[in-house]
């Protein structure tokens, strides 16, 4: 069998910089193309996949080259070779221990990504469950892990909406009733932990359910299922200015992902009163 030209092995094994430059190029490459198409909850889009894939089958041609240096032309220093497993496989084990916590990890409960505005706290918390119910309501369980806390609610989206007109919208707004509700101990964490963010102290419990006024902002929140909603709730809406309160909670179930987004500092401390138990 016929030798290639040794200048060609030169280049290859010899000149290591010129040779390890590429793959180095096209290993970090993926890593780094798979990061950035990774979301907020872990999950590798489509997108990231295909970068990744292309990645793969581009670089495979120099794993052959080595293989048929080895067993057809008798070369035993395959130095580069051994370089580049040990190379690409430091690389892919950093991309692995990125990804195996949500491969492997407590899937149910991802970290709770915080919102960079730093005048308001917006979270984002991953849907677990979906449930149209008997009644016709939409409920949403939610998860997720805030300040080393596994945390979680419950929201029901009744299903009676009334259209109204608003000026200066091409699209109608939509008012109903929802109902934020107790899953037990993981509510109370993220009462505990929005508290924290919010620098507000509380002393007692959070309800069973507690009702809020709903208005779907341009969007009618019975689609939610298909469509995103995003919505404004209102707490007390007939209190005074220690109970009422508002919120803007966002669905969207293509992502699988519920924000929870503050409105306005001013009603940190009554939101809380408004999903605790009264003393």
């Amino acid at each position: 069998m016929s030798k290639l030209p040794s200048s060609v092995f030169t280049f290859f094994f010899a000149g290591r910089v010129g040779f390890f430059l590429p793959i180095y190029i096209l290993v970090g490459g993926f890593e780094i193309y798979c990061i950035l198409n990774t979301n907020s909850h872990g999950e590798l889009n489509s997108y990231g996949w295909i970068g990744g894939l292309l990645a793969l089958v581009v670089a495979a041609p120099w794993y052959w080259i080595f293989l048929y240096a080895h067993f057809h032309l008798g070369l035993q220093n395959l130095d580069g070779y051994i370089i580049y497993e040990v190379g690409s496989s430091v690389v892919l084990n950093a991309w692995l221990i990125y990804k195996i916590p949500y491969w492997f990890g407590d899937n149910d409960f991802p970290p709770v990504v915080i919102g960079n505005d730093e005048d308001f706290v917006d979270l984002s918390l991953k849907i677990v469950s979906f449930t149209k119910v008997e009644s016709g309501a939409n409920e949403f369980l939610v998860h997720g892990t805030l300040n080393n806390s596994k945390v979680g609610f419950c929201i029901e989206l009744l299903p009676e909406w009334k259209e109204q007109n608003v000026e200066g919208f091409n699209k109608a707004f939509y008012w109903g009733n929802a109902r934020f509700k107790s899953i037990g101990t993981e509510t109370n964490n993220f009462i505990l932990s929005l508290a924290k963010l919010y620098n507000v102290k509380i002393d007692s419990g959070v309800n069973e359910v507690s009702e809020a006024e709903v208005v779907g902002l341009a969007c009618n929140p019975n689609e939610v299922e298909t469509t995103p909603s995003k919505m404004k709730f209102i707490f007390n809406s007939e209190a005074n200015e220690d109970l009422y309160s508002e919120v803007f909670i966002n669905i969207n179930m293509n992502r699988r992902i519920l924000e929870f987004n503050e409105k306005d500092n001013k009603y940190r401390a009554p939101l809380l009163q408004s999903l605790l138990k009264q003393l």
